[in-house]
């Protein structure tokens, strides 16, 4: 670091070793960009040179002995200059500053270290739910995302994209329907994001047989009849099956006697319009008992 001393004004040069190859160095000044010869600066600390110098015109050209020419911005001239007038430029090398200069930078170094550079997003961790003879349901945990912008989140089948996942900051879940009864797949999650890309580990699944029911997930509606309601129950866990009275991503079909909901005259229940608002197929309890006997 060089400070250009004249009047009671400092100018930094930056340390840039292309500059050393050019013969007059450039600094700015209220908005201004001017121009220096190099031959005057100190070659180290602690040296300082001066050189006499006439003014030409005001208000920034100044002529020196040897004929070089600089601009020179005149409110660092002393006050009186006029053209003609002889100035001494002073210039010395200021350590001081350099390493004020140089401890600030390196603060700022270790604070961008400290917020952007200590952690990095971690790749999601991909989980089975349910498999059943044509579908799949995939869930992973909150994304990791450390200091990292999230871009996107894609899911792949056999290696190949299948599609992007929708408000893949909130959902932590995809079921993907249409697949071939009895076939072998393999599902990964890929999280795209402004630190990079990283994909999760890779889950291997055989879609159910004909005969395998245990992927039915049910959801339990308004069932009339208390003992229908208990032996369907008692079907589905004969088959491995699994039941709630909320639909869930993974749910299959909903089973009631009734639409309406359990208050008399309160119209459909709320879990009946999601069915038909989802398309699943709405069963009565027989159904059940129906799947455990004829084993699909």
């Amino acid at each position: 670091m060089v400070s250009l001393t004249s009047s009671t004004s400092t100018f930094l040069i930056p340390t840039s070793t292309s500059w050393l190859t050019l013969a007059l160095f450039r600094f700015r000044c209220s908005h201004r960009l001017y121009v220096f010869p190099l031959r005057l600066l100190p070659i180290s600390a602690p040296s300082t040179s001066s050189s006499p110098f006439a003014v030409l015109h005001l208000p920034q050209i100044l002529i020196g002995e040897r004929a070089h020419l600089i601009e020179f911005p005149s409110l660092l001239l002393p006050p009186g200059s006029t053209s003609g007038s002889i100035v001494s430029i002073s210039v010395h090398r200021n350590v001081a500053a350099e390493q004020t200069h140089a401890r600030a930078f390196s603060s700022l170094q270790s604070q961008i270290l400290q917020t952007y550079g200590t952690e990095s997003p971690q790749a999601p961790v991909l989980s089975l739910r349910n498999t059943t003879q044509t579908s799949v349901t995939l869930e992973w945990g909150k994304l990791e995302l450390a200091n990292a912008k999230l871009r996107g989140v894609e899911i792949y089948r056999n290696g190949t994209r299948l599609a992007a996942i929708p408000n893949p900051g909130h959902n932590t879940s995809t079921k993907l329907s249409s697949l071939s009864m009895d076939t072998d797949y393999t599902f990964q999650l890929v999280m795209k994001t402004t630190a990079g890309t990283y994909p999760s580990n890779v889950i291997r699944v055989r879609t159910h047989t004909i005969n395998d029911t245990s992927g039915i997930s049910v959801c339990f509606g308004t069932v009339q009849d208390p003992h229908h309601l208990h032996q369907a129950k008692i079907a589905l866990d004969q088959m491995g099956a699994k039941y709630s009275d909320k639909i869930q991503i993974d749910t299959t079909h909903f089973v009631c006697t009734t639409p309406a909901g359990p208050v008399n005259g309160s119209g459909p229940s709320v879990e009946y319009q999601k069915a038909l608002q989802l398309t699943l197929p709405v069963v009565e309890p027989g159904w059940v008992l129906a799947c455990l006997h004829e084993k699909k």
